[in-house]
């Protein structure tokens, strides 16, 4: 099955910050983890959501609200809120820079708990959700110049809720946080994910805390019932919001204690003033009625059971560009400072020879004459050893790189050939995704690979389609902007997961020759190399 590109690609520097991997993407935006160097080799790690490309170019709008939500967010500074840092810009991006939590969202702790085929226990439950209300709280009472913004969130949902190694939770996307233009999208829907909509939200009423107490209670409810309360198509649902009321948790969940469930109807009425006042006040009563709640390192420690996996692929991925990114550089330089001693050691035309070396002397009627010495330019001798070494030099270095597992493999459907100018025009473009992919084909050439979540690939300057191939043979076409230098591959990861190798050599070897030149045959199995158990995670 083909999938078509859905988002644009990303430069690998924005500002003062160097960009590693996508850790998550949405209609608007994509966060990648990044750094940027403090001093030496000390380096800080962040978190920095870039509007996509047609967003941005669009009308402005996007931009707009990047900004707004920069704003907004600085203005809260709580330990349950992730922190905006700054805002970069560099022509034609922009980014708001986050503090980087390494750990996971509610909905991936809830997905990765289904897979386990359990449910998260309810005194984390209870911790993770006492955290949130107690950063929705503080986002509600953010004050500007000492007067009260009367934030309203208007998007709390299990997406965008952070629960750290640390084992606290964090609220974070402000994108859609109440600004004084208007409740619709460009498409003309109301702002918010439809499911955690409050009736009032959904019928257009003025918006108050009173909207983010509703949704925070619809994820309470999932995470204890774990399954969703409001799901389907956008308008049945929003319908069901309005004029059903929502089933009690204990007919879901008999084990739920009814403290709890009475606390979370409260939340769930119809009338907004029938609800807890504050988010503050709902956060107290939850925590009465659940009597024990998990602590931080307990939470920390469950995070790390369900997510570690994931958390670790993303490490070795991060790992796996920078060296690729390293590699390139030591042959780019290498090649450049060949280049430079060629160019200095070249003479002037005209110049005299400043010697005369002796050379083999040639037997007569070999060539015609006979000679006792031979007159040579020492600097057009030099010249062009130089030049050879230069050539080995890039060639050696563009070997190591393929030899090394970078992923930057030649295809073996393509002869081998000179280097043509426009080749020499290329640069490196990272392919990277949630699923191991196995080959990758831009610009009429295939590059093939062991599955790994990254792919290098060199791709001539200019604008280009690409396909690429996943290891169970899935396709999808994503295009690659001409000033891209990483490309964020549009492959979901799949139900059962394909290990990407550590070693490219290990399994470049089993790979059938003899395919169609031009033409991404289905790729070969692979036995997946033993993951690197020794990584750390990244400082920040």
């Amino acid at each position: 099955m083909t999938q078509s590109a859905t988002r644009s690609g990303a430069p690998e520097r924005v500002g003062r910050f160097e960009l590693l991997v996508p850790i998550g993407t949405g209609g608007m935006a994509t966060v990648y983890l990044a750094r940027t160097r403090l001093i030496a080799d000390t380096y800080r790690y962040a978190a920095l959501k870039i509007l996509h490309q047609k967003l941005a170019a669009d009308d402005g709008a996007g931009l707009a609200d990047l900004v707004a939500e920069a704003k907004l967010a600085s203005a809260i500074r709580h330990p349950n809120v992730v922190p905006v840092l700054s805002v970069e810009e560099d022509e034609p991006w922009v980014a708001l820079v986050m503090e980087y939590i390494e750990g996971e969202t509610i909905s991936g702790l809830i997905r990765a708990a289904r897979a386990k085929g359990e449910r998260i226990p309810q005194p984390i439950v209870g911790a993770m959700i006492a955290d949130v209300l107690a950063g929705l709280h503080a986002a509600h009472e953010a004050t500007d110049g000492g007067k009260r913004l009367d934030l309203v969130h208007r998007d709390v949902s299990p997406q965008n809720v952070i629960v750290g190694l640390d084992g606290r939770s964090r609220l974070t996307d402000f994108g859609i946080a109440k600004i004084d233009r208007t409740n619709a999208t460009a498409t003309g829907l109301v702002k918010g994910k439809t499911g955690y909509m409050a009736p009032e939200q959904i019928a257009g009423l003025k918006l108050t805390r009173a909207v983010d107490i509703w949704a925070s209670a619809v994820v309470t409810w999932e995470l204890l019932a774990g399954e969703r309360l409001f799901h389907g198509e956008p308008m049945p649902t929003m319908l069901r919001i309005v004029n059903e009321i929502p089933a009690r948790l204990r007919t879901i969940e008999p084990s739920i204690p009814e403290s709890v469930d009475e606390a979370v109807a409260q939340a769930l009425a119809h009338d907004p003033s029938k609800r807890p006042a504050t988010a503050d006040a709902f956060r107290k009563i939850l925590v009465d009625a659940w009597g024990n709640l998990a602590d931080p390192a307990e939470v920390g420690r469950y995070v790390q059971a369900l997510s570690g996996e994931k958390l670790d692929r993303r490490r070795a991925q991060t790992e796996e560009i920078l060296d690729l990114r390293a590699r390139m550089t030591t042959v780019t330089r290498h090649a450049e400072a060949s280049a430079r001693d060629t160019s200095s050691s070249k003479k002037a035309p005209g110049d005299l020879p400043t010697r005369l070396e002796s050379g083999p002397t040639t037997a007569p009627g070999e060539t015609g004459f006979a000679s006792t010495g031979s007159l040579r330019r020492p600097g057009r001798t030099r010249a062009l050893g130089l030049g050879i070494a230069a050539l080995g030099v890039v060639a050696f270095g563009v070997w190591m790189v393929t030899r090394s597992g970078a992923n930057v493999a030649a295809s073996p459907t393509t002869p081998a050939r000179e280097a043509s100018s426009s080749e020499a025009a290329s640069r490196i473009v990272v392919f990277s995704s949630k699923r191991p992919i196995v080959a990758v084909r831009v610009a009429g050439r295939t590059v093939e690979s062991p599955p790994a979540l990254t792919l290098g690939v060199p791709v001539p300057t200019g604008a280009h389609e690409a396909e690429v191939v996943a290891a169970d043979g899935e396709r999808a076409s994503v295009s690659v902007p001409a000033d891209a230098s990483q490309v964020l591959v549009p492959l979901e990861p799949a139900t059962s997961a394909i290990e990407p190798s550590a070693s490219a050599g290990a399994a470049a070897s089993a790979r059938p020759t003899g395919r169609a030149p031009g033409r991404l045959q289905p790729p070969a199995k692979a036995t997946a190399a033993p993951k690197d158990p020794g990584l750390a995670p990244p400082p920040y």
